[in-house]
């Protein structure tokens, strides 16, 4: 249980309240004085000069005075938060008022926000390029690199004309929970509230996903993983969404399995977050929101171990599971996950060709040779990558009192063995995934022997029920 903050994530996020607020006064300044200069061009009847000058003003103004505000506005939550937590140590899902209330609404208008604001200063910052470089282009083909910053800009900016069009159609949404909080050996369960005809959809689909949330660096270095830890997925049936007071009620059950990870954001540097997902696939735009929910352990938490699930066999899997001499065998081929494997080939591609882009028309230099070597070892890594997906494949032979994972690479094969009597226990482990936390996760079944060991019996799973059904299978050759 989550019961105080620690004083280092204190210190830390204070110290970065600091550092922001710092950093924008001298943009404020900036904004404010060239403000002046251009009203006094102005008044001087120097239009033209003004115009631009005023522009920058504005904009800078607008940087430094927002960046303060925000920082400003941290401070106050902050002292709320303390608030809260003194309040309430014993129970961190009081610390946020709309978790508190049960009522959470969707991140669609800051998502929207956000995507406009980086969209108009990455633009703001790299459309001068266009000009800055025209006449080195005719010159030297190797300027042509900086085109992909002005080109980045026109995909952010469609990322964020996308995103004001779904607010737009679709406005907010809130999840109504039916306890709080969701419950780490229990469950999560209420109401999404959505503005659409709930006979409008094809399908509704729901995720439940627990994230590890890593930040590191700091400033034009700083850089934020999320890796998922724990998802769950369903697919609504027809008519399981009904009509709601401003269009559809989306019921919502996940179970929570008792080994789960809760909520944990002390320091966000670190933090562990669970998010709710909906996806509707709609005529025209798609409905989609995601919502921040909180998952802890409390007095309700069941510590036995998670019921088994009942799981259908896949219908068109590339696995196939067959019967081998004395016992079960389990075949992962090569390529079985073809569109991962071909969007890795096409990042080695591209990676590839900026490699020979530095190696061909930028002079020799140290910060070359860096770059360059930098761009070699990215591409030894996701060529390791390419050869395993397209041309590595597994098969886990479980027979005769052992289990045989043998693994093959264009005819040559190794292989491990493992005897059943020392295998305690079968566990799914998120192995990949394609994007951030809202990517795709795929699965792979470890072998947990009883010395602590891990063995990889299956990688590389797409669909999660399928796992867990390959891994009830394995459990069951095991122990007969």
């Amino acid at each position: 249980m989550n019961k105080s903050r620690p004083a280092p994530a204190v210190r830390s996020q204070r110290l970065g309240r600091f550092i922001l607020i710092l950093f924008a006064t001298p943009f404020a300044a900036i904004g404010v004085t060239a403000i002046g200069v251009g009203l006094y061009r102005l008044a001087d009847g120097r239009v033209t000069e003004a115009a631009g000058t005023l522009f920058l003003g504005l904009v800078f103004a607008g940087i430094g005075f927002g960046l303060i505000a925000a920082g400003r506005s941290g401070q106050k939550e902050e002292r709320k938060k303390q608030q809260l937590q003194s309040a309430h140590p014993d129970a961190p899902w009081m610390w946020r008022d709309d978790w508190a209330a049960g009522h959470i609404s969707s991140s669609a208008r800051t998502s929207m926000a956000a995507a406009w604001g980086f969209a108009i200063l990455w633009n703001f910052m790299s459309t001068p390029l266009l000009f800055v470089f025209a006449g080195i282009w005719k010159q030297s083909r190797a300027a042509l690199i900086f085109l992909f910053f002005p080109l980045v800009g026109v995909c952010l900016l469609v990322w964020a004309i996308r995103l004001s069009m779904e607010f737009r159609k679709f406005g907010g949404s809130d999840f109504v929970m039916s306890s709080i909080p969701g419950v780490v050996g229990g469950k999560l369960s209420g109401s999404i509230y959505a503005a659409f005809n709930p006979r409008s959809p094809r399908s509704v689909t729901l995720k439940l996903t627990c994230l590890h949330r890593v930040a590191g660096g700091s400033g034009d270095d700083r850089s934020v993983r999320e890796n998922i830890l724990w998802r769950d997925e369903r697919t609504l049936e027809v008519g399981e969404a009904e009509a709601g007071p401003s269009g559809s009620r989306i019921p919502v059950l996940f179970r929570i399995p008792s080994d789960a990870t809760e909520t944990n954001i002390n320091n966000m540097d670190n933090a562990v977050l669970w998010k709710l997902d909906v996806h509707a696939d709609m005529p025209g735009l798609d409905y989609a929101a995601q919502f921040d929910v909180p998952i802890f352990r409390t007095k309700d938490s069941s510590l036995s171990e998670d019921q088994p699930q009942t799981v259908e066999p896949p219908q068109n899997s590339r696995i196939r599971v067959q019967p081998a001499a004395g016992g079960t065998e389990f075949i992962f081929p090569a390529a079985r996950n073809p569109g991962v494997a071909a969007s890795v080939t096409l990042l080695l591609l591209i990676w590839s060709a900026g490699t020979w882009f530095f190696a061909s028309f930028l002079g020799p230099s140290v910060i070359v040779s860096i770059y360059i070597a930098f761009f070699l070892i990215g591409d030894i890594v996701l060529l390791l990558a390419v050869i395993m997906m397209w041309f590595v494949s597994d098969r886990v032979a479980i027979e005769a009192g052992r289990v045989t994972i043998r693994r093959g690479f264009l005819g040559i094969t190794w292989s491990r063995r493992i005897a059943c009597a020392d295998v305690s226990d079968l566990k799914l482990n998120v192995g990949m995934q394609m994007g951030g936390g809202s990517g795709t996760p795929y699965y792979d079944i470890q072998l947990i022997c009883r010395d602590g060991r891990k063995r990889t019996a299956g990688r590389q799973i797409r669909n999660k029920r399928e796992a867990v059904w390959l891994m009830h299978q394995m459990k069951q050759a095991i122990r007969a």
